[in-house]
């Protein structure tokens, strides 16, 4: 099956004002799951790789990549560190 497009129809492209409707709705949270990796902030201010081991309510238990659970720190999900 041969698929025509009419040369009539405009294709509307999305406006700045569209891009940054989309970007002011962003959560990121929203795709925080159990074994999801993430970058973190630590508590020396270093950026990490962690795995999202427990979600509770607003909180999120993290495992840094290479290092022993004694390392595990709760985040609270909206943390600007993650």
């Amino acid at each position: 099956m041969d698929l025509k497009l009419d040369p009539q129809t405009e294709v509307s492209k999305p406006t700045l004002t569209d891009y940054i409707q989309q970007l002011k709705s962003y959560n990121p949270t929203q795709y925080f799951t159990e074994g999801a990796l993430v970058d973190v902030m630590d508590n020396n201010k270093s950026w990490r790789v962690a795995r999202i081991t427990e979600l509770k309510n607003d909180t999120a238990t993290l495992s840094f990549d290479g290092w022993s659970s004694k390392w595990d720190e709760v985040k609270k999900k909206k943390y600007k560190g993650i």
